[in-house]
């Protein structure tokens, strides 16, 4: 449940590549826009409306998503200096606060989860998060290091294909949501 198949994955498991710190401040970034979705969504639950906003989030994310898969594929996304140490988490953070996936899940499961177990059941939805986080960035950067470039050209390549993926979804969705339900 922490840890779908998505744009986040993509991300970590390209950046994990060059150094498994950098993969890891990805999901750290992401789980951090997790953190800021759950307490806006506990905290404005019973005064937003939050399906007004559902068309501007899912044509806000396959925006986004076309744009670092086109970067992924095709430009170096890397800082031009160590200065920014924070590239990485940033980059996660932003990722993950237009996510419309992300959002949908809070906006659904997550309050759900929280009206039957309360706060409690999050300590360990975090926790599960940080675990996938180190175990997914370790795999992939060990496994870097043992195959090389052939790997590194098969993880871009399907990371780039898994954000255009999301993106054509996120399209129709937004497509189904704003022309058939409005």
């Amino acid at each position: 449940m922490a840890a779908p198949p998505g744009p986040i994955n993509s991300l970590m498991m390209e950046r994990s590549i060059k150094s498994q710190f950098d993969g890891s401040k990805i999901g750290l970034g992401a789980m951090t826009a997790d953190f800021i979705f759950m307490v806006l969504i506990f905290a404005f639950q019973k005064t937003v409306n939050f399906s007004y906003f559902l068309p501007i989030i899912y044509l806000a994310g396959a925006l986004v998503f076309v744009y670092i898969a086109i970067n992924m594929k095709f430009h170096s996304e890397e800082p031009k200096s160590n200065i920014n140490t924070f590239y990485g988490y940033f980059k996660g953070l932003g990722t993950g606060l237009v996510n419309p996936y992300q959002i949908i899940w809070w906006l659904s499961a997550g309050l759900a989860i929280f009206e039957t177990f309360g706060y409690t059941l999050f300590y360990f939805f975090f926790i599960g998060i940080l675990i996938w986080i180190i175990s997914i960035t370790t795999l992939v950067h060990y496994s870097y290091m043992k195959y090389g470039e052939v790997l590194k050209r098969i993880i871009t390549d399907f990371s780039s294909i898994v954000l255009l993926i999301f993106s054509a979804i996120f399209i129709y969705e937004e497509f189904l949501i704003f022309h058939l339900f409005t």
